[in-house]
């Protein structure tokens, strides 16, 4: 879902967006970078993707960006820190790594957070931070499960447990959501698959572009029985865009996956995938799906 060219439950979690069915909490698309200016008027969330930034301090610039333009327009933000917990490959190729400086990286990232204001601790309503990203469908970039030392039993990828619990172990950070979005293989079983690491997050949305909207909202309900929907939440991650490398299909039904956000308490954020593609048609290049995502955007955003 990258775009190449451009500890666990908390009472604060819980507190911040209960499971009951109604209004999700946010609306956003996801790889949001650079189109504020653009969405915010129906949007209250916006997530910063920082793929294919040239370095880690490039990246941390980006974010400062984003999150001023974010907070001037009264946005909250889910951050791409894929940069401050791994290595990569050229051009943020798979495999992940674990960036050996990431605690002392991470913690003086934090503290850049707070003393700007972005960042307020135990406190989400003066936060711009809604959540942190740390890993786009970590069972493609080597971080699915894996053996356990007994050789037999499976676990969660060692390489993002100790990722996520540099964030967790950061007091300042302890309660803050953890999102990720994962690809349809994370089912997969065994150490082909996700279903030990998809339960690390506070937040998991599934995409699936070749998918229709049935065979779609069918592999959200079975995400839902391999999370504990007691804490962790889900992001629904429709298609909407098209004319592009991956997008296969057409572009998932907007008001169906309202709806079933509106229905499932545990929907904490509907992303469609995407605002502006810049090899096909996003959202806002066709001009029915635009209006739709507008609509049902702005009845989110100004929920009573």
């Amino acid at each position: 879902m990258k775009l190449t060219t451009t500890v666990l439950a908390t009472g604060l979690l819980l507190s911040a967006h209960s499971a009951s069915a109604g209004q999700p909490q946010y609306f956003g698309y996801y790889a949001n970078s650079g189109n504020t200016a653009d969405n915010g008027d129906h949007t209250n969330i916006t997530f910063i993707q920082t793929y294919s930034i040239p370095n880690q301090q490039d990246a941390i610039n980006l974010i400062f960006s984003e999150l001023a333009q974010a907070k001037a327009r009264n946005l909250k933000a889910v951050i791409d820190v894929h940069k401050l917990l791994f290595t990569t490959g050229a051009n943020d190729s798979c495999p992940y790594k674990p960036n050996p400086g990431r605690v002392l990286q991470w913690n003086q990232f934090v503290d850049q957070l707070i003393n700007q204001g972005y960042l307020v601790p135990n406190n989400p309503a003066a936060s711009t931070v809604a959540a942190f990203y740390p890993v786009d469908e970590p069972e493609l970039c080597g971080l699915n499960d894996a053996k356990g030392p007994d050789g037999w039993t499976t676990r969660a990828n060692p390489i993002l447990t100790e990722a996520l619990s540099t964030v967790r172990w950061n007091a300042s950070t302890a309660n803050v959501p953890i999102a990720a979005i994962v690809s349809a293989r994370y089912s997969k079983p065994g150490t082909e698959g996700l279903t030990f690491g998809v339960r690390q997050f506070n937040w998991v949305g599934l995409d699936n572009y070749g998918a229709n909207d049935d065979e779609y909202l069918k592999q959200i309900n079975q995400l839902k029985t391999r999370i504990d929907t007691n804490w962790q939440r889900v992001i629904l991650v429709p298609q909407a865009a098209t004319n592009a490398p991956g997008l296969d299909g057409w572009p998932h039904t907007p008001q169906r996956m309202y709806d079933f956000a509106r229905a499932d308490g545990s929907v904490v954020m509907l992303m469609p995938f995407l605002w502006f593609h810049p090899q096909g048609l996003g959202t806002r290049d066709i001009p029915w799906m635009r209006a739709e995502y507008t609509r049902i955007g702005s009845e989110i955003k100004y929920a009573p």
